[in-house]
This record gives C-alpha cells, sequence and structure tokens, in this order.
C-alpha cells in the first residue's frame, strides 16, 4: 500500500538542476481546526502545504507546492485550482470517495466522481451533485438518474491504507471524456462522456455525513 510522503530537512534548497544558477524562496503552512480554510461551507479541515517559489537566474519561472494533506469530514467540496487534464491523488478511508471536477469552484454545476460508495462496493460518475450517472455501469441501486448506472468496485478503497487513483479529462468529438483508474494500471475501470462539456477549472474533494476521508495530491499553480 500507500504511506503519506514524509519532509525531508532540506526542501527548500531542492530546486531542480540543469546547468544553470537556480535559487527558491519557500514557505511552509499548517492550518488545524474549523474555519481555517476560507470558502462558502465552514468545516473541520486539516492540511500541510509547501510552496516553492523556484528562480533561475534571477527570474521567476514558477511555483509548485509539495503534496497537501486534505482530511474531509463532510459532502461539503474544497476547491483547487486544476491547471491539466490530469489529476492523481492517494486517499485512505472507508466508503465514498467524492471528487469534483467544476468550472467555477461551486456546487451549481459540475462532474461528480464517486469511488467507493455504498459501503466501498461501488462507483460512478454523474453530471451534478446527486446528480444522473454519465458513466457506464450496470447496477441500479434506485429509481432517480443519480442511482442508476453504477459501476462494481468491491473494497476498492481502504480504512487502514492510502489507495492511488488517476482522473483524465479530454474533449472528444465535441463531447467530454472523463476516465477513472487506480494507480500502476493504464486502463480506467471506469469512464463517464458528456455531450455538452463543461470547462473544467477546479477540482473539489469530499467525503460523505460523518465519514472521515484523507486525501494526499500535488497542487499545481
Amino acid at each position: 500500500g500507500l504511506s503519506p510522503p514524509s519532509f525531508g530537512t532540506n526542501l527548500i534548497d531542492a530546486a531542480p538542476g540543469d546547468g544553470y544558477w537556480w535559487s527558491s524562496i519557500g514557505t511552509l503552512k499548517h492550518h488545524v481546526g474549523p474555519d481555517t480554510v476560507p470558502g462558502p461551507h465552514p468545516h473541520l479541515v486539516k492540511y500541510v502545504e509547501l510552496s516553492v517559489l523556484y528562480l533561475h537566474q534571477g527570474k521567476s519561472v514558477g511555483l509548485t507546492r509539495s503534496p497537501w494533506t486534505i482530511v474531509r469530514y463532510s459532502y461539503d467540496y474544497e476547491y483547487f485550482p486544476l491547471k491539466e487534464p490530469a489529476f492523481q491523488f492517494t486517499v485512505k478511508t472507508n466508503t465514498d470517495v467524492h471528487v469534483a471536477l467544476d468550472s467555477d469552484a461551486n456546487d451549481s454545476d459540475l462532474y461528480e466522481i464517486v469511488i467507493g460508495g455504498y459501503g466501498n462496493t461501488l462507483s460512478m460518475v454523474r453530471r451534478g451533485k446527486q446528480g444522473p450517472c454519465i458513466s457506464d455501469g450496470t447496477v441500479d441501486k434506485g429509481d432517480s438518474p443519480g442511482q442508476k448506472g453504477w459501476t462494481t468496485t468491491p473494497g476498492i478503497v481502504s480504512p487502514s491504507e492510502f489507495k492511488g487513483f488517476w482522473i483524465v479529462t479530454e474533449i472528444s468529438n465535441n463531447q467530454i471524456v472523463i476516465q477513472v483508474g487506480r494507480e500502476g494500471e493504464s486502463t480506467p475501470f471506469m469512464t463517464g462522456t458528456d455531450k455538452n462539456p463543461l470547462q473544467v477549472h477546479y477540482i473539489g474533494l469530499s467525503s460523505w455525513h460523518e465519514t472521515e476521508a484523507t486525501y494526499i495530491f500535488q497542487n499545481k499553480v
């Protein structure tokens, strides 16, 4: 299984080298407690962030961040900018991983990816929070559009070890294709498609009501 990354003692000076002069300036932030992260949904959140601004020959060439550790306790999304069509993360929870792909960092309209729902047995891609399924599953758990089309994924997450996943989006034939796969596997276990695609600019992380989920991911800005 996967485990959270450990921070060394000299991360600030660990800028990439290419034969030229590099230097870096960094900040370390640690937040624990309610309302420490501003947003429309106050919540208890814990995370550690190391931001490193790389300077090449005295000029800024970009900002990178070390893996973030986010602990979610409820069905409220915390949003982060998404700069690439691929998103990789690890998560530890007993059920109901929820990941949102959104255009405007609110819950009004989004793509919702559920991994390990229904007691760590089923997964789905939806258009909207609790919205209609757009993935290719065959299991129905109710009459509403958001409960039809679950993909069978027994034991896909774990409460005792981190499991890795990737999400890739692309526009093909005027529709968005959302592929979801396991770390170490190149074939997705679930694919969603939408002929009225959203422009995806944010990633959102959540869990389920009174369920703890710990995420680790790279946030590139």
